[in-house]
């Protein structure tokens, strides 16, 4: 006799939330869809063990930060006052890089390890 176990999820919008069954017909692509596009969406909640959830805010993006770190000024140059400048570039899920190429092929692996496990969450046949 087979049982199989269906794992819900729980999207969770601004004015209300919408379950949703971990099944077959699951598409991870299109819960990713949903998360980048929806200005609505807020996050998405996944029951993996009883009492323990695991809960997706969203994909990464990638935020340029500038500081500035001295400023030189001289009077007959066009503009008098030249700024010297620090670039970095945060992952909005936290972490620093120096580079943009980093940056973005850091949040491309967390989207990738993020899909990989929705599609393991799907239906387990006993």
């Amino acid at each position: 006799m087979k049982s199989s176990t269906v794992k819900i999820g729980i999207i969770n919008y601004k004015n209300y939330s919408e379950n949703v069954m971990l099944d077959q017909n699951f598409s991870s692509e299109e819960l990713f869809r949903i998360m980048d596009n929806d200005p609505d969406f807020i996050s998405f909640k996944v029951e993996v063990t009883p009492g323990e959830w695991f809960t997706f805010k969203g994909t990464q993006t990638v935020e340029r930060n500038v500081e500035i770190i001295g400023t030189t000024f001289y009077a007959f140059a066009e503009p008098q006052y030249k700024h010297k400048t620090r670039v970095t570039y945060q992952l909005s899920g936290g972490g620093f890089q120096t580079s943009k190429a980093k940056a973005l092929e850091s949040a491309a692996y967390q989207a990738k390890k993020d899909k990989r496990f929705l599609n393991g969450l799907r239906v387990s046949v006993n």
